[in-house]
């Protein structure tokens, strides 16, 4: 009976693990783009710095492939923290800048109103195709 039990959790995970890979070489809005991955690459050629994505569902996958802090992080109690940023903008671009130490921001284009791009003024500025990199050196 054991063995019973054990080869149908064997199957099972199996089963989930193949339609987790087949779904991934399926999907391509489960993976990053190639943009992406250039904006990441570029990243990681520059000095260590607290990273802010417009966007915000971009956090994990720039912490985990850059190993750069991310301005965000409300897991467990933390969520609280947050509301200056979170689930709107509540402060001023300069306030964030200087209150979290941003150095870069990554952004997608249509993401970010015409204003909130006036108030950025980033003294380097690169574009990846729809992406866009702020970078403030001197923070």
């Amino acid at each position: 009976m054991k063995a019973v039990v054990f080869l149908a959790v064997l199957l099972t995970a199996a089963i989930l693990i193949g339609r987790a890979y087949w779904r991934l070489h399926t999907h391509p809005t489960d993976r990053l783009s190639v943009e992406f991955e250039e904006i990441l690459a570029y990243l990681k050629g520059q000095p260590q710095g607290v990273v802010w994505c417009l966007p915000p569902q971009w956090y994990d996958a720039v912490a985990y492939k850059t190993g750069y802090p991310v301005l965000y992080g409300g897991h467990g109690f933390g969520f609280k923290l947050l509301e200056p940023l979170f689930p709107r903008v509540m402060l001023s671009i300069r306030d964030i800048l200087t209150r979290y130490n941003v150095r870069y921001l990554i952004a997608q284009d249509e993401y970010l109103p015409d204003k909130f791009l006036a108030d950025l003024d980033a003294p380097i500025e690169k574009k990846f195709d729809t992406y866009r990199l702020f970078i403030w050196p001197g923070t």
